[in-house]
């Protein structure tokens, strides 16, 4: 029930996870349908709105450059202006080209949620918030937000999944392999551990070293 309660809480703190020193801070995440959905429609409206404003204008900055220059003609006939002395007519617009407050719009539609998918991109921190809610614990299919230390890379939010080797959760961040160990006793959050390599082997063992076949491959995975 109180795992239950958390899920549906809709001011949950981060899942802050013990690590090791070589990173800052870990905390846990799962993707907020709700959240992704909530954004998406709202974009298909302002997307929709600002198109339909297009197709409901078209042709309108064509008939406005026409009876603007029209005017002109009109003002040089009156005036008596030479042929030789009318200045050059600017290029029409397309005939089906919208009103400029509708092209605005679209570009602005468009501008918008192409600088939300960039900032996904850029900033991890701006995905997590966004599109992502505190998870509840760790679990398969549960992401992780790691942040490195000052000048140790950037941060990352890594997908969970479960080692078949170790029996336990598992993820990759700047080409090593973490593990997550669930909490003992009254521990309310587990670790993350770094899995180390053996090093206790003499070091012409490891200069004599082939590497893993891939049946070997096969079976860590």
């Amino acid at each position: 029930r109180a795992a239950r309660r958390a899920e549906m809480s809709p001011r949950r703190r981060d899942l802050a996870l013990r690590h090791p020193p070589s990173v800052a801070s870990v905390t846990a995440h799962v993707p907020a349908a709700g959240r992704r959905a909530l954004i998406l429609g709202a974009f298909l409206v302002l997307h929709s709105v600002a198109f339909k404003a297009c197709v409901d204008t078209s042709g309108h900055a064509y008939e406005v450059a026409v009876q603007k220059q029209r005017r002109i003609n009109r003002d040089h006939v009156k005036n008596g202006t030479k042929p030789e002395d009318v200045p050059p007519q600017e290029p029409l617009p397309s005939t089906w080209a919208p009103n400029s407050w509708a092209s605005a719009a679209l570009f602005f539609s468009l501008s918008l949620h192409t600088l939300f998918y960039l900032l996904c991109h850029w900033k991890v921190g701006f995905k997590v918030a966004a599109l992502f809610s505190p998870a509840p614990r760790v679990r398969e299919g549960c992401h992780l937000h790691i942040t490195p230390h000052a000048h140790r890379g950037h941060a990352a939010l890594v997908p969970v999944w479960q080692s078949e080797s170790s029996v336990r959760l598992a993820f990759i961040f700047q080409r090593q392999r973490y593990e997550y160990w669930e909490p003992e006793g009254d521990e309310e959050v587990g670790d993350v551990r770094l899995v180390e390599g053996p090093t206790q082997d003499p070091l012409p063992k490891y200069l004599c070293a082939t590497g893993l076949r891939s049946e070997q491959i096969d079976e860590l995975h």
